[in-house]
C-alpha cells in the first residue's frame, strides 16, 4: 500500500510556490534556498523551512506544522531600512494573496516580518526576516 503524499510532498511543493510568488514580485536579483554565495547588488530572497513538527489528528491523518524563513535583503551601498521596508512591502502583500500556496498546503501564514539589519557571510545588510507557518495534513493507511 501507498503512503500518500510522501516526505517529499510535505515540504518541498510549498518552497516552490512560495520561491515562485517571490519571482513574480520581480524584486529580486536571486531566489535560492541560501545555497549560493551572492556577489551581486541589489536584493536576494531565500526560502530555508524549519523543523517538521508531526501531530496525530483524527483517525489516519497527521498535521505537518512547519516554519519557512523568507531572508531577504539588499546589497545596495547607502539603502536604509525605511527604504527597504517600502519597496519590500509587495512581497508580503504577494505571499498573502494565496495563502494555501496552490493548494500544496491547508494554510500559510506569517509569524513574523523583522525588518532591520542583517549579517550574513562576516557582511552586514539591510534586509527583513519573516517567518511563515505552514500546516499541512497527510493521509496514512491504517492496517
Amino acid at each position: 500500500m501507498s503512503y500518500t503524499p510522501n516526505m517529499e510532498d510535505i515540504i518541498e511543493p510549498v518552497i516552490v510556490e512560495i520561491m515562485g510568488e517571490l519571482e513574480e514580485t520581480g524584486l529580486f536579483a536571486l531566489i535560492d534556498g541560501g545555497e549560493e554565495v551572492y556577489k551581486g547588488t541589489g536584493s536576494r530572497a531565500m526560502v530555508i523551512p524549519s523543523n517538521d513538527k508531526i501531530t496525530s489528528v483524527g483517525m489516519a491523518k497527521l498535521l505537518h506544522t512547519f516554519l519557512v524563513y523568507v531572508i531577504i535583503f539588499n546589497t545596495e551601498p547607502n539603502k536604509t531600512p525605511s527604504q527597504l521596508r517600502k519597496e519590500m512591502a509587495p512581497v508580503y502583500d504577494k505571499l498573502m494573496e494565496d495563502i494555501r500556496k496552490n493548494d500544496t498546503c491547508w494554510v500559510c501564514l506569517p509569524k513574523e516580518w523583522n525588518p532591520g539589519f542583517l549579517s550574513w557571510g562576516g557582511q552586514v545588510y539591510v534586509g527583513i526576516q519573516s517567518v511563515w507557518e505552514v500546516r499541512k495534513f497527510q493521509n496514512y493507511v491504517t492496517v
